[in-house]
């Protein structure tokens, strides 16, 4: 593997460091008197060969006290010319002296942007210890990272930032820095992968070795559905025709080709709902992932469940590498910031999932009006390229509004919306607290900044429509989609939000989704994708504007009606408006209305679990009656027949 160096010499350091250390919650405390402390020297060594011992050789040493040859002499050359250390500024290095938590914070951090981490842009983080003022000002912001990426944890008295580090606790920082960050950088231990993590969240951490027609297997069982990932020794094929054909001679069952990611795929479906996927790596060897019911666990599967959980992990089928032959077990790692579903529905049919705030990990940044904005890492980054491309090549200064919110002020933000503009317009606006998608922190609300000025109420910003047509060209090359788009508001449910985007942590699929003008609804099968045909007649009374106003107020109340499929609008006509109506309406709706429109709506049923609907049903004349106030919007009063 391309890693396997980085991997060995990161396990040897920690054998080397301690032979044997529990799993500590915390850093083992500061050293007794006899204990001897890890030196400076001693701590950029150990980040040397972590680094690949790939350094100058040769050359003067950048410091005093530091030997002219040697493995000493290399590793501080190779850490100054990365700028990993700086010295004490008087020309001395001190390789002898003992290297202080905040010192080995410092310099690992440095070590860590040269990988590629760190923070970037705005960053908040709070260091909650006692202590946490202690931290000099050249480590405050290493300490931030290091303790947030809990590569450095604190001990029972504290960070400890001006303690002499241990052997121990750089043996504990190697491990952490090659589980949570190193893993999540390179892959060195998946052997098979999948798109978005999904099935990794369907697996054991580890998944046990077995034999399997000759072949090496590892299987694991996990929620609904049992997996197993082994080499199929039996066929060798160089082209995805010829993993079909082969196959096909091997088994006597319905069969079709996939591509999935950089994948071909052999699907062969069994009559008890399982699935073989046969699936041909680059050097023509030929694996099998097979999923199937977990009756064990779950005896009281259906079909239906199982074709579910089948279809979620064909559906995350990517790639696959070669078993090595002296593994073992093969590891399912999660790495930190990408456990999560990007394409993850949230409506105001599907709430948040209640595991979602476990595995979320977000960063925290503040706009250009001093707002605290939280929003989830990757998204964050994706949201600074973007930004900083618009700035570039656009002269866009684009600004980040809100992103993750808590159910709370999600609430605070209905009642606000409802008290300004009534129930209807605050429905159709603003997320049922728990149904919201901003909860995820994938969800993005823009503003920008014009001629010094901040553009950020809605009303003012939808006069620049110029602008988001050049933001929105660009949404996609960062992995992000616009969320409401106009006239999708029966299936979204809500109206067009220019500056609302939403990351899918895929640029393949969001370009796929904004090329085709289609919601993340439709691109998930979550719905029934329609045209939807609107008639406004020839109204004397009311402008097509006005008229559209309320076409959308009740496309967003139709999304509500699940899994059916929205046909035509009409306008009823002007005749609607009459004394009675206003009566009517006013006595339901308990306000005194000026106006009343009429509109009717033609829809499809759903096939099945059609609910208080009846089935496969095709509704027409459905009527919809709304009614504004003189000085107000429309407002749905009711519906039905």
């Amino acid at each position: 593997m391309k890693h396997r160096r980085t991997i060995c010499i990161l396990l040897a350091l920690a054998l080397m460091l301690a032979l044997s250390i529990p799993a500590l919650a915390a850093d083992a405390p500061i050293a007794a008197p006899e204990a001897k402390p890890l030196t400076r020297g001693g701590f950029v060594t150990a980040l040397y060969q972590l680094g690949g011992l790939a350094g100058t050789d040769s050359g003067d040493a950048p410091f005093d006290d530091v030997p002219q040859a040697g493995l000493l002499a290399s590793a501080v050359r190779w850490a100054a010319d990365n700028g990993i250390v700086k010295g004490y500024g008087d020309g001395r290095f001190g390789p002898e002296d003992p290297v202080t938590r905040e010192q080995m914070a410092a310099m690992f951090y440095r070590f860590a942007q040269t990988r590629g981490q760190g923070f970037t842009g705005m960053w908040m983080f709070n260091l909650d210890y006692p202590d946490a003022a202690d931290v000099s000002a050249y480590a405050d912001e290493a300490m931030h990272w290091v303790v947030m990426k809990k590569i450095i944890i604190g001990t029972d008295l504290g960070l400890e930032p001006k303690a002499y580090a241990t052997p121990d606790q750089l043996s504990l920082l190697l491990q952490r820095w090659q589980k949570s960050v190193m893993q999540a950088e390179e892959g060195e231990d998946l052997w098979f992968g999948f798109d978005d993590a999904a099935i990794a969240m369907r697996l054991p951490g580890d998944m046990e070795f077995q034999s399997y027609n000759g072949g090496r297997t590892f299987i694991g069982t996990s929620g609904k559905v049992s997996v197993t990932v082994a080499l199929y020794d039996r066929v060798c094929a160089n082209t995805p025709e010829a993993l079909a054909e082969l196959v096909a001679g091997e088994l006597s069952a319905e069969q079709e080709s996939l591509h999935r990611g950089a994948l071909d795929t052999v699907k062969v479906s069994w009559n008890d709902g399982s699935a073989d996927y046969f699936l041909l790596s680059p050097d023509g060897d030929v694996y099998v992932v097979s999923a199937g019911p977990n009756t064990a666990d779950y005896p009281e599967l259906t079909p239906d469940d199982v074709a579910a959980e089948i279809g979620a992990i064909e559906d995350s089928l990517c790639h696959i590498m070669k078993i090595p032959e002296e593994e073992e077990y093969v590891r399912v790692f999660r790495p930190a910031g990408q456990e999560l579903n990007y394409r993850v529905l949230v409506n105001k049919q599907n709430p948040l999932p209640e595991d979602w705030e476990d595995m979320l990990d977000t960063v925290f940044t503040v706009n250009s009006m001093g707002d605290e904005v939280e929003a989830e890492r990757s998204a964050y980054k994706a949201y600074l390229a973007l930004k900083a491309d618009l700035a570039e090549n656009d002269g866009i200064e684009l600004e980040l509004d809100s992103a993750r919110r808590s159910v709370a002020a999600q609430q605070d933000i209905m009642d606000r919306f409802t008290e300004k503009y009534g129930a209807d317009y605050a429905a159709k606006t603003v997320a049922k607290p728990g149904y919201s998608e901003h909860h995820t922190g994938l969800a993005l609300d823009l503003y920008f900044r014009l001629d010094g000025e901040d553009v950020y109420y809605n009303e003012d910003m939808v006069r620049y429509p110029e602008i988001w047509e050049k933001i929105h060209a660009k949404l996609a090359d960062y992995g992000f989609i616009l969320r409401y788009p106009e006239g999708k508001e029966h299936i979204t449910g809500y109206g067009y939000e220019p500056w609302h985007i939403r990351y899918i942590d895929s640029v393949k699929t969001a370009q796929l989704i904004m090329a085709q003008d289609i919601t993340l609804e439709e691109y998930l099968g979550a719905v029934r994708s329609s045209e939807v045909t609107v008639k406004y007649g020839n109204s004397e009374l009311y402008s097509e504007k006005e008229l559209d106003e309320a076409v959308v107020q009740i496309k967003c109340r139709f999304a509500a009606f699940a899994g059916c499929e929205l046909h035509s609008i009409r306008y009823a006509g002007d005749a609607a408006n009459n004394a009675e109506n206003l009566n009517w309406l006013s006595d339901v709706g308990g306000t005194e209305y000026a106006q009343v429109a009429e509109f009717l709506t033609d829809f499809h049923s759903p096939e099945k679990d059609a609910g208080a609907w009846n089935a496969d049903y095709v509704y027409t004349d459905f009527q919809w009656w709304l009614a504004r106030t003189a000085d107000g919007g429309w407002e749905i009063v009711t519906w039905g027949y």
